[in-house]
């Protein structure tokens, strides 16, 4: 008798995730029957096309008065505007940047030696070595060996 009660609830299991299924799939459907319904109740959009392209008119330049103040009108139109020219680097600016440039040497150097330092233990099998433990690993910590 509890065998045929077990294989009952098993069956019952199976069947109500079948159900379960079967009404997802019919949701789905019936969402994407809305879906096509709705697109095919909207009216088709047309795009126009223009038999002539549309010509703006030709772009000028502003007239100098009406220039920003801060840029300062040159005889050669090619000159770089007094704003964008570059200064001189200061003391101080050469400094801070041979700063910068021997901080990222150091730091290009350091990064190739921990790279170098990673390649020659994987090489070495060291990386895949089971962490020591019990009197080994406090041999290793306090430097005395037996």
């Amino acid at each position: 008798m509890n065998d045929e009660l077990e294989k009952i609830r098993e069956a019952r299991l199976r069947w109500q995730s079948r159900l379960t299924r079967a009404v997802n799939a019919i949701k789905k459907l019936d969402a994407k029957e809305k879906r096509l319904i709705k697109k095919a109740a909207q009216p088709k959009r047309e795009r126009s096309v223009s038999p002539t392209p549309q010509v703006s008119a030709p772009v000028t330049a502003p007239a100098p008065s009406k220039l920003d103040p801060l840029i300062v009108a040159t005889s050669d139109a090619l000159d770089i505007p007094a704003i964008f020219r570059r200064a001189p680097l200061s003391d101080a600016d050469k400094a801070a940047a041979d700063a910068i440039k021997t901080e990222r040497a150091e730091l290009k150097k350091r990064k190739a030696a921990g790279q170098a330092a990673k390649r020659k233990a994987k090489l070495s099998g060291e990386t895949r070595q089971m962490p020591l433990t019990g009197k080994a690993a406090l041999e290793k910590i306090s430097g005395v060996s037996s």
